[in-house]
């Protein structure tokens, strides 16, 4: 069974605008094993674009921004399903 890495942002791939060169280490080696991953943050500032250019600029590969789950992002999809009469 395939399993899917859940990480962070901020603190586990890189502090501020430095990479966190075992995070990128990491990644490689999930994307030479074809192992799927998705970063998870609770910071809804940046769009998934945004994310992943800012990752992509510190010296990540093979990042795309559907990989990216924000809080805002929860929060919608959560209020869209327990309030169907009002829109998220």
């Amino acid at each position: 069974m395939m399993k899917t890495l859940l990480l962070d942002l901020d603190g586990t791939m890189y502090r501020g605008t430095q990479i966190i060169e075992s995070a990128k280490a990491l990644i490689d080696q999930c994307v030479e094993k074809g192992v799927p991953y998705l970063f998870l943050t609770n910071n809804s500032m940046r769009t998934r674009q945004e994310n992943a250019l800012h990752m992509e600029k510190m010296g990540y590969e093979h990042i795309k921004p559907q990989q990216f789950y924000n809080s805002a992002m929860a929060s919608a999809q959560y209020a869209a399903k327990h309030f169907k009469q009002r829109k998220a």
